[in-house]
């Protein structure tokens, strides 16, 4: 399997923003080989609605913000909502 598929299926499991090294140790990889990989993860998901968000060393998969919208009327998000920060954060990206 090669190391962009392995990545995204982290990424999409994990669901949090999680760190390049603990992605590289994960993998077996050096951090620039993960870097890479990633910005080649990049360069694809925005066709599906997905953004990947990097903050300093931490990265998460998104979805798109010029999304938001629909992806709030799924989630009939109000202020009573389940979900969490974390959540709503990601929504508002």
């Amino acid at each position: 399997m090669n190391l962009p598929s392995q990545i995204g299926s982290l990424l999409f499991t994990h669901g949090e923003p999680i760190t390049i090294k603990k992605l590289a140790t994960v993998c077996e990889k050096e951090e620039h080989e993960v870097r890479e990989a990633l910005h080649e993860i990049k360069e694809h998901l925005s066709a599906i609605g997905i953004t990947l968000l990097e903050e300093g060393e931490r990265v998460q998969l998104v979805s798109a913000p010029e999304n938001s919208s629909l992806v709030k009327k799924l989630l009939k998000i109000d202020p009573a909502s389940d979900l969490g920060k974390a959540s709503l954060e990601t929504l508002t990206i």
